[in-house]
């Protein structure tokens, strides 16, 4: 089991998700800064994608604990959809309140049972 970082944040403490599993790995080391988030963003898919696959991404043990920068988060989490090949992906998210991670289970949107309904008919039903 890995627990996934979405971004190192020199002011946080991850002791606690060694509940989850004892090898973290994070997809970035820094902080992202808006002048250089183009360049940045335009490279990160095909390096996430790359160190999912480096470390084995198992969507049934593993973790992707959301922290930092929402563009890099959501880059994250659709990244690690689409390498899990339809499996839902397991969220930790910090609650705090609680002061802690907790569980979030994210069922895969790329895969759409046939009980599932569309978007947009739903969508266009509550306008």
């Amino acid at each position: 089991m890995t627990v996934f970082i979405t971004q190192n944040r020199s002011n946080l403490d991850f002791s606690m998700l060694l509940k989850f599993s004892p090898q973290h790995v994070f997809f970035y080391k820094r902080s992202i800064y808006p002048d250089e988030s183009d360049v940045v963003m335009s490279d990160s898919v095909g390096k996430i994608k790359n160190l999912l696959e480096r470390y084995h991404f198992n969507p049934s043990e593993d973790y992707i604990a959301l922290v930092g920068d929402p563009v890099l988060i959501a880059a994250c989490v659709s990244t690690a959809h689409a390498v899990a090949a339809g499996v839902p992906i397991k969220l930790l998210k910090f609650d705090r309140q609680a002061n802690d991670y907790y569980e979030v289970i994210l069922p895969n949107p790329f895969v759409r049972s046939p009980t599932q309904p569309v978007l947009n008919s739903v969508w266009r039903n509550n306008i």
